[in-house]
């Protein structure tokens, strides 16, 4: 998955459609037992939404409603992720991080 170190792992629709992708692909692989998400990076889990790219993806209500739906979806998988879901913590953890954190078991 493409990380955003400079920008503290801030994430961006690029991350919330690959997240989507790979923890899809996670829950149908038997091989895969347990799923640890951590930030690229020493210093920062993540930071909270890329608010650099939002006049790009959500700059008119249809943008905003698009980028919602598929950051909403990847929120139900971790949800609802049957295996277990652990959130690798170190350092900074803002915003959508602690979203996410919360999710993890």
């Amino acid at each position: 998955m493409s990380d955003n170190q400079l920008r503290h792992n801030a994430m961006h629709l690029k991350m919330w459609t690959q997240a989507e992708i790979i923890l899809h692909d996670f829950m149908l692989s038997p091989e895969v037992k347990v799923v640890v998400i951590r930030g690229a990076g020493n210093q920062t889990f993540i930071f909270g939404a890329d608010i650099s790219q939002f006049d790009a993806t959500r700059n008119d209500a249809h943008g905003a409603k698009i980028y919602s739906l598929i950051a909403d979806k990847v929120r139900a998988t971790m949800s609802g992720f049957e295996k277990p879901l652990i959130a690798m913590i170190h350092g900074l953890c803002y915003g959508a991080g602690l979203d996410v954190a919360m999710r993890a078991d």
